[in-house]
């Protein structure tokens, strides 16, 4: 990367009032390992792709990019058969990549990296996650960062919608999952809508409140939506003869769901009678 990376990633849509703009944050996706479920992850994009405005963020171990040298996370079947002892194997996974994801036909916005894309920088000097963001035209993200949805509905009117994001492993600071997230985010004093973190192989939805106060003294309390996407990597074959890091480290079978991020900008009057832009949103699992 020639220059630092944006902290805040800006994407301009134009919508109408009413319509509605979908988002789905995929962590943990792991394309290239031999135990991605693929077909679930397609099944659910082909239901995604019929919403409308519907778009992608990626944010982090979208491959799983382990290397011979990498001895926590290798063994001779981490890969698909089709990668297995290929030479220029980064080439060769580079375009497998690309291929798994064009053949999900979503409209991407960020690429961001997690622990994998990480260690592939670390011990080959291989930027994975830049390479997929402009294959996909969409922006490189952070390990962690925020995206501003600005929802423009006239040449002068918009709504500014605001997800924060971490690839998750908070380490000794924090616990992982759901309390790590919540100290990270709960960092951010601008506001914000909804948190998205993964990395924990698992799912879970929790609804916090940001309370501001209005000039005249009252408490206004906003929803926030703080989700952990789930893996799309199964912990361990049926039929393994040799465990797998995941099922060793205690991850169970979790469903693979995918939240689906809701933004709806809409028309609202004050009791001066004067016209605002207000937005509505909410997150399903």
């Amino acid at each position: 990367m020639s220059a630092p990376l944006p902290r805040t990633i800006v994407k301009e849509l134009k919508v109408s009032p009413g319509e509605v703009v979908h988002i789905t944050p995929i962590s943990d996706a792991h394309l290239d390992d031999s135990l991605c479920d693929y077909g679930a992850l397609e099944k659910l994009m082909n239901e995604r792709r019929a919403l409308p405005n519907h778009r992608v963020i990626w944010i982090g171990d979208t491959a799983n990019l382990v290397l011979p040298n990498d001895m926590k996370r290798f063994r001779s079947s981490v890969a698909p058969a089709a990668l297995r002892g290929v030479d220029a194997y980064l080439n060769e996974t580079t375009d497998y990549l690309v291929e798994k994801i064009a053949g999900l036909g979503v409209t991407s916005d960020m690429f961001s990296p997690g622990n994998h894309e990480d260690e592939l920088i670390k011990r080959s000097g291989y930027d994975m996650t830049s390479v997929l963001a402009k294959e996909f035209s969409a922006s490189r993200g952070g390990y962690s960062g925020a995206i501003d949805y600005r929802l423009r509905v006239t040449k002068t009117a918009s709504a500014t919608f605001t997800v924060v994001y971490h690839h998750g492993a908070w380490g000794g600071k924090a616990n992982k999952g759901y309390t790590g997230a919540k100290d990270f985010f709960g960092q951010f004093a601008f506001p914000w809508h909804v948190g998205v973190y993964g990395h924990n192989h698992s799912s879970r939805l929790d609804v916090d409140v940001s309370v501001t106060r209005r000039a005249n003294g009252d408490f206004v309390e906003t929803p926030r939506y703080i989700v952990n996407c789930s893996s799309w990597v199964r912990p361990y074959a049926d039929d393994a003869l040799q465990t797998h890091y995941a099922e060793r480290a205690g991850y169970v079978r979790q469903p693979m769901v995918a939240p689906l991020i809701k933004v709806t900008p809409r028309w609202t009057r004050d009791t001066n009678r004067n016209s605002n832009l207000v937005i509505d949103y909410g997150v399903e699992m």
